[in-house]
């Protein structure tokens, strides 16, 4: 081998490593991450979890990552009509029952991807019941409609009534309790911010979120001052947007005047409560008959100050309770109660149901039972009832076509209400009548009685009669006889209003325990005859006469079980006088 081939064997043999080293046929890149786990999707809530047809369903959805977009969901086929993101990975998605989901099971499907494009996917047919059109009932209330015939087979083994109630009506009540009408109000989502109202002054804006399955709510603002830990103490007032009559619904606003409630406060550590509840008013009026011997002026201001306040107080029912025109001295009956009818025509034309009773000045002549003038079909005839004494009595009545013994019915945030009105002092054959209605008709309902007489003035039943005292069918029943025979008896009873007596005080309650342990609140009123004064100016109606017609307000909370009472005086724009008592508990009410 010559030299120089031997040269060139060596040079590639050293040269060789250089060259494999830098002919490599991969690379390595920087550091990052690779992921193919899929979103896992789940429901938290569904409120409501049992919705009716035309309800809004909210549904909170979350992720198990981040996602590129929000998620798509289908509630039966139909895309949500929102979905909005919450936070990193919580969503609430709107949707409306509609007419034709069928009952039963709702199928949701929630899809949706990563920023990788990995795809998930949740079927669910669990979370959402579907109802029947209206309200139907909660599903809670399904084990009640299978208990009660069994109850009632029970009962045949029994054969005294008596005993038979003393022995299931505790276990009835306590599967009525449980099973609630409906569910309660849901308020989510509160938040506030300060600014200028564009007057020179400040407002706070408060947004909330609203579910009222039962119907439209009224909404209270409350403060605290240290974070929550007051208690929310501190009420606000001056406020207005959606308070009263709030439905279903998301982004409902308040505006707050804070300064009006709270000036020249520095409060750092401030939150707002908003509280939404089922509330609804009853408003009563008595013994406009002093007024109407001069002008019906009265008895307007009243009906209009109710049509006012309808959308606001939630009014449901108006009541007079008697004495509407005068029989005795100067003027024609009949006259005034037609000039009484076109006085409240306003609150009938509104569709608030209204029930006018009978007292002792609205007969002619006095002292009979003659109602000829408050039966006509021009004052207070039978248009106005869903039923009457006169027309459903089976035996001989004075007033076939009368209508001074009437009640009308009313489902209520979805409970049932009898709104019942007694003549003057009633006879037994219409107390008769009544206790059916109550005791067999109607026994469900809560049951509201107004009256010209049974209370008085002194916070004791009466004990007068009127026209006949020994017993029968035209037998007189005074507010002891009415209690001790009938009203005792009756355990759906609540509510008994009545007016008449003239003497101070012109308010009185009583509390009152029926036969089957219920609270049945008892109240008489009549400002009648009452000059009012505040300072040296004396409020006066269009006639001249110091007349204080005033109104008194019932303002019910079922699910709170309380009652919030008030006097009101509307020619005066005020309270005259403080409702006694403003409030009390309805314990025993509304299961």
């Amino acid at each position: 081998m010559s030299r120089l081939v031997l040269f060139h064997i060596i040079f590639f043999a050293l040269c060789l490593p250089c060259f494999s080293t830098g002919q490599m046929n991969y690379a390595d890149s920087d550091v990052g991450s690779l992921n193919t786990v899929l979103p896992v999707f789940s429901i938290e809530e569904v409120r409501p979890s049992t919705a009716h047809r035309g309800q809004t369903v909210y549904l909170t959805v979350r992720s198990s990552k981040a996602l590129a977009a929000n998620p798509a969901v289908t509630i039966n086929g139909v895309p949500t009509d929102s979905v909005i993101k919450d936070s990193d990975r919580a969503y609430t998605c709107v949707w409306k029952v509609l007419p034709e989901d069928p009952p039963g099971n709702a199928v949701i499907i929630i899809t949706g991807e990563d920023p990788l494009g990995n795809g998930g996917v949740l079927n669910d047919n669990t979370s959402l019941v579907i109802l029947t059109p209206g309200h139907g009932l909660p599903q809670r209330a399904w084990p009640v409609l299978i208990i009660l015939p069994l109850l009632g087979i029970l009962a045949l083994f029994n054969r005294r009534k008596n005993a038979t109630r003393g022995v299931y009506l505790p276990l009835v009540l306590l599967l009525a309790a449980a099973s609630a009408f409906g569910e309660l109000p849901q308020v989510s989502n509160v938040r506030f911010s300060q600014g200028s109202d564009g007057a020179g002054g400040t407002k706070v804006d408060i947004y909330y979120d609203l579910i009222a399955p039962n119907g439209p709510c009224t909404v209270a603002v409350a403060l605290s001052k240290n974070g929550g830990e007051d208690g929310f103490i501190y009420s606000a007032t001056a406020v207005r947007g959606d308070i009263s009559r709030v439905d279903t619904g998301i982004n409902h606003h308040i505006v707050w005047a804070i300064a009006e409630d709270y000036p020249n406060e520095d409060i750092p550590n401030a939150r707002v409560r908003v509280t939404a509840e089922e509330a609804f008013s009853l408003v009563f009026m008595t013994d406009t008959h002093v007024d109407m011997k001069c002008s019906e002026y009265n008895l307007q201001s009243m009906a209009e100050w109710i049509i006012d306040q309808e959308e606001n107080l939630n009014i449901r029912y108006v009541g007079h309770l008697g004495d509407v025109g005068d029989n005795r001295g100067s003027g024609n009956l009949t006259a005034m109660l037609q000039k009484a009818r076109s006085a409240l025509q306003p609150v009938m034309d509104s569709g608030i149901a209204l029930s006018v009773a009978i007292g002792n000045h609205d007969y002619e002549p006095p002292g009979s039972r003659s109602a000829d003038a408050f039966n006509r079909s021009d004052t207070f005839g039978l248009d106005l009832y869903e039923g009457t004494f006169e027309q459903e009595s089976e035996g001989p009545c004075l007033d076939p076509g009368g209508t001074i013994n009437h009640y009308s019915t009313q489902e209520i945030y979805g409970r049932p209400y009898l709104f019942l009105t007694l003549e003057y002092y009633p006879r037994d054959k219409v107390l008769d009548w009544a206790d059916n209605l109550v005791r067999n008709q109607f026994p469900e309902h809560e049951v509201i009685v107004s009256t010209h007489a049974y209370l008085n003035e002194f916070g004791n039943l009466s004990a007068s009669t009127y026209v006949q005292s020994a017993p029968g069918p035209e037998y007189s029943n005074s507010g002891i006889s009415m209690w001790e025979r009938y009203f005792k008896y009756w355990e759906n009873l609540r509510f008994i209003l009545n007016g008449h007596f003239i003497n101070t005080p012109r308010q009185k309650y009583l509390e009152q325990t029926g036969a089957y342990g219920n609270v049945v609140h008892s109240h008489f009123f009549n400002y009648q005859n009452w000059g009012y004064k505040f300072g040296s100016l004396y409020y006066v109606t269009e006639s001249g006469l110091n007349q204080a017609a005033t109104v008194k307000i019932f303002t019910l909370y079922p699910a709170s079980n309380r009652v919030v009472i008030r006097n009101y005086t509307p020619s005066a724009g005020k309270e005259i006088e403080a409702a006694n008592p403003n409030t009390h508990s309805l314990v025993e009410m509304m299961r």
